[in-house]
């Protein structure tokens, strides 16, 4: 009764999983989209960069969004904070705690560690 409580379970952890994977391409190909009609729009870089920074494999590229936002506007509260989740994810948390020292300056309302 345990192994197949623990089965479904697993399965159940699964199908959300792909489930979640299907999603994901689906949003950040319409971030794309919208990227390709104006590569410089902040708030779809920032909302592609948070949608793959859920991702371990796309992390970096999620790094790139911000980057990219940070490139258009070094003041951007939200880029920063946002980069240094990534950061954090990755297990750089010397680097991360540097960008969200830098959101903070900028906007109090940046709590270190708070998502967005």
């Amino acid at each position: 009764m345990a192994l197949t409580i623990l089965i479904v379970l697993i399965i159940a952890v699964v199908i959300d999983s792909i489930y979640k994977q299907r999603a994901y391409k689906n949003i950040v190909a319409d971030y794309d989209k919208s990227l390709s009609i104006d590569p410089d729009d902040t708030i779809a870089l920032n909302n592609k960069g948070t949608s793959l920074a859920e991702f371990i494999d796309h992390r970096k590229e999620a790094l790139e969004c911000f980057n990219k936002i940070l490139e258009i506007d070094p003041n951007d509260a939200a880029a920063l904070h946002n980069k240094g989740i990534v950061l954090d994810k990755m297990g750089k948390h010397q680097e991360a705690l540097k960008y969200y020292d830098k959101a903070l300056k900028l906007d109090p309302r940046f709590k270190k560690g708070k998502k967005l």
